[in-house]
């Protein structure tokens, strides 16, 4: 049996589990870690829940949820513990020697193995039906999508999402956000000890080596959209960026970075992916976020001006009835060719908005575990309208994760939206994609 079959045997949590009872021995919120290995220094986040389960992130690359007893031995081992003391305490608490030893040797080769080799990109999503982590009772979401125009108040932003527990921030920079400011943001985000990423066009990318000064002060991955038919890409993007793409990948592997590509999903693109799928072998792109423009019904959308026509929209949004067959197309192929997906809330378009405008906007925030900050500290949920749940500077996150915003959202990607049709699709997850009022509304 593999080390992570062992470890799921005793550690992860049964999804669909009642929460226990006892009161966790470990408090709630974030412990940050440093280990040294052969080649260099490993870091770990562990996350712990309310109800004492916790989630461990290994290097910025992967992550796995771990039980009350996961999270008590693993954090005691990453506290400096010996593996003697803690075989002897499990022995004094019942359980028989060979067992004690072989569950404190199990969490001993989780810490050495779990991160090797580091990809060094996140991986949180609700997607996999067997560790649905929605019945942990999150104290708070793992990622925070936080808009950039300057750095006045930033630092205090970053500073309240830690406190909070969320581990990894991704910058959305403005146009014409300094450098300085962006490499800023970065290094106030790493000496937190958070996750860091950024998310632009490969174009502004492109300019002044950014890769180099980003990847400097420990930057873990880059994320650029990518439109997959080039004429709509170019339309979206701009027509240089298109081919700025293969030489940007290789420069953010030479640093040592994760490229990681965005990916919008009209009429268009569709027709293309089976043409281009070989491109994301060629690049050496192992991570995608994939989200749907989708069209809202007249009887949806609320008009506000005249509908915008095709002729000015190179790229059609597409029916929500539609987009559990395209799912389960993409995750087909994805699985072919070894490439990690992570679905994104499909985002409305309405009747009077050309799609061109949304797409250049990009899905509001990196999947159902990550809420959007905007840049004066209002946080927005992934799903629904652009409503703010409150401000990370005035109002404490206690406050604000449970106010009637996320009360609203909760009770969505809580309930189960998986029916016969498509059991199996990771994109049903959180919400049916086929219904508008799981969408994101901006």
């Amino acid at each position: 049996m593999s080390w992570q079959q062992q470890m799921k045997s005793w550690m992860v949590p049964t999804p669909g589990r009642a929460a226990d009872a006892r009161q966790p021995g470990i408090e709630a919120g974030m412990y940050h870690y440093q280990r040294s290995r052969d080649d260099g220094f490993m870091r770990f986040h562990l996350r712990v829940e309310r109800n004492g389960e916790s989630l461990l992130i290994a290097g910025a690359s992967e992550a796995v949820r771990l039980s009350r007893a996961g999270t008590t031995v693993i954090k005691r081992m990453l506290d400096g513990e010996s593996a003697e003391v803690l075989a002897s305490e499990l022995q004094a608490a019942g359980a028989d020697q060979r067992r004690a030893s072989q569950l404190v040797a199990e969490v001993a080769e989780i810490v050495a193995e779990l991160g090797s080799p580091s990809s060094r990109f996140p991986v949180f999503n609700l997607s996999d039906p067997a560790d649905d982590p929605r019945d942990a009772e999150l104290i708070a979401p793992f990622q925070a999508d936080v808009e950039v125009e300057n750095v006045v108040q930033l630092r205090s932003i970053l500073e309240k999402l830690w406190q909070a527990g969320i581990p990894h921030a991704r910058f959305l920079p403005a146009a014409e956000l300094p450098d300085d400011q962006l490499v800023q943001a970065v290094e106030w985000a790493e000496d937190l000890g958070m996750i860091a990423g950024v998310r632009a066009t490969a174009t502004w990318f492109s300019e002044a080596d950014r890769p180099a000064r980003l990847a400097a002060v420990g930057t873990d991955y880059l994320l650029f959209p990518w439109a997959v038919e080039a004429d709509l890409h170019a339309r979206w993007f701009g027509a240089d960026d298109w081919g700025r793409l293969d030489a940007l990948i290789q420069r953010v592997l030479e640093f040592e970075m994760t490229p990681v590509i965005e990916v919008p999903l009209v009429t268009a693109s569709i027709e293309a992916l089976d043409e281009q799928r070989s491109r994301i072998a060629q690049w050496n792109v192992a991570h995608a976020e994939v989200y749907a423009l989708a069209k809202l019904a007249a009887t949806e959308a609320t008009d506000t001006g005249p509908a915008a026509s095709p002729a000015t929209a190179p790229g059609q949004p597409l029916d929500g009835d539609v987009l559990p067959a395209i799912a389960a197309r993409i995750e087909e192929m994805a699985d072919e060719n070894a490439l990690r997906l992570t679905w994104l809330p499909p985002v409305a378009v309405r009747s009077d908005e050309c799609v061109d405008d949304q797409a250049r906007r990009g899905p509001r925030a990196g999947g159902d575990v990550t809420i959007r900050v905007l840049a004066n500290g209002d946080v927005l949920p992934p799903r629904g309208a652009a409503t703010p749940a409150g401000n990370l500077l005035t109002n404490p996150w206690p406050d604000i994760w449970g106010c009637a915003v996320f009360r609203h959202f909760q009770s969505r990607v809580e309930a189960n939206t998986r029916c016969e049709h498509c059991p199996g699709l990771a994109i049903c997850a959180a919400d049916c994609p086929a219904d508008s009022g799981g969408w994101s509304h901006d």
